[in-house]
C-alpha cells in the first residue's frame, strides 16, 4: 500500500469533472485519485495531470459471489437503463476494482456524488469494509451552494435523519435574511444550468457515449432514441401553458424530475400520482390547484402524462 494518503473522488459525469477538477487542485493534485467510467473524463485528467483509474467493466469476479441487495436500488437500474444482467456485472467488477484501489492506495476519504448510481454504491459499500469516511455531494437548492453530508444526501443524509438538528444552528439576522431573500428571487428568475441545452455538452456526451461502449466503461446505460429525442429539444416549449391566477388562494404542486431518486428511492408517489392527491387536497379546501413542471424535465411521455 502507498504511504501517501489519497482522497478518491467519483466522477460519473463530464460535467461533474469541471467541479471535481478544481476540487483536486484544492485538495492538491498530489492527494486527489480520481476514478470514472467515462472516457472523456480519464482523458481530461490525463491533460490536466490528475491521477484517474479507469473503471471498466472486464474485471474478473468470483462467480460464486452474489450482488448486495442495495445495488438493486441503483437509479441506472431503476430507470431501466440498464439490464439486470450488466447490473451484476458491473456491480461485482467494480467491486473488484474498488476493493483493489483500496489495498494498493492508502484512501483517507472517499468524496462521492449522490450515492444512489452503482458506482456511487459501489464506493461507498467498498468504504464501509475498509473503515474509510465518506463524503456525499449533492446539488443544493440555491444558487453557489453545495450539499455535503456524510451519511448521504436527500432522505440518506444526517439531517433527515435528525430534523432537530437544525434547531442548533446558529441564528441570522433579520438584515442579513432580507437581503438573502432579494437575491435568491433574483436568482429564481433565471433558468437552471441544468436545464439549459448546450450543444457542445451534447456533442462529447455522444462522443463519450462511443468510447465508452468500445472500452467497456463500467455503467454503459442502454442507448435510445427517445433519449436523443429529449436531449436534442427543450421539451417543455412544446406544450401550451396555463397563465397562473395568483392574485386569489391555490394550492401549489411544484413537480419532481420523473426519473429521479427522490422519487424513485424516497417517495411513495410518481409525479401523476402526485397530481391525483394534491386534486383531492385543493377540492377539499375549495382551492385552485396550480402545477408546476420542473424546469430540468426532459422526458416528452412523462410531461403529456
Amino acid at each position: 500500500m502507498s504511504s501517501r494518503k489519497y482522497n478518491l473522488l467519483m466522477c460519473d459525469s463530464i460535467e461533474r469533472f469541471r467541479f471535481m477538477e478544481r476540487l483536486a487542485c484544492g485538495l492538491g493534485k498530489s492527494s486527489a485519485l480520481v476514478v470514472t467510467g467515462e472516457p472523456l473524463v480519464a482523458l481530461k485528467c490525463i491533460r490536466k495531470n490528475i491521477k484517474f483509474h479507469f473503471i471498466s467493466s472486464w474485471g474478473r469476479h468470483k462467480k460464486t459471489e452474489s450482488v448486495p441487495r442495495e445495488f438493486y436500488d441503483s437509479i441506472e437500474f431503476l430507470n431501466g437503463a440498464i439490464s439486470k444482467k450488466q447490473c451484476d456485472k458491473d456491480a461485482l467488477s467494480s467491486l473488484l476494482t474498488f476493493r483493489y484501489l483500496f489495498k494498493k492506495y492508502s484512501i483517507s476519504c472517499a468524496v462521492i456524488w449522490n450515492g444512489q448510481q452503482l458506482l456511487a454504491r459501489s464506493i461507498a459499500y467498498v468504504a464501509k469494509e475498509n473503515g474509510v469516511k465518506t463524503v456525499f455531494l449533492e446539488l443544493s437548492n440555491f444558487n453557489n451552494k453545495l450539499f455535503a453530508n456524510h451519511l448521504g444526501v436527500n432522505a440518506n443524509s444526517s439531517i433527515a435523519k435528525n430534523v432537530e438538528s437544525l434547531d442548533k444552528l446558529e441564528d441570522v439576522s433579520e438584515q442579513l435574511h432580507l437581503k438573502w431573500v432579494e437575491q435568491y428571487q433574483i436568482d429564481k428568475e433565471r433558468p437552471l444550468p441544468q436545464a439549459r441545452i448546450n450543444r457542445k455538452n451534447q456533442i462529447e456526451s455522444i462522443l463519450n457515449r462511443t468510447f465508452k461502449f468500445l472500452l467497456k466503461g463500467n455503467g454503459l446505460r442502454t442507448f435510445s432514441i427517445k433519449e436523443l429525442l429529449n436531449k436534442s429539444q427543450k421539451v417543455s416549449d412544446y406544450f401550451l401553458f396555463d397563465d397562473a391566477h395568483l392574485e386569489k388562494p391555490f394550492a401549489f404542486l411544484p413537480l419532481q424530475v420523473s426519473s429521479d431518486t427522490q422519487l424513485k428511492l424516497h417517495s411513495d408517489f410518481d409525479n401523476c400520482q402526485a397530481i391525483e392527491e394534491a386534486v383531492k387536497v385543493a377540492k377539499a379546501k375549495n382551492l385552485e390547484l396550480l402545477v408546476k413542471l420542473h424546469p430540468a424535465e426532459q422526458d416528452q411521455s412523462e410531461i403529456k402524462k
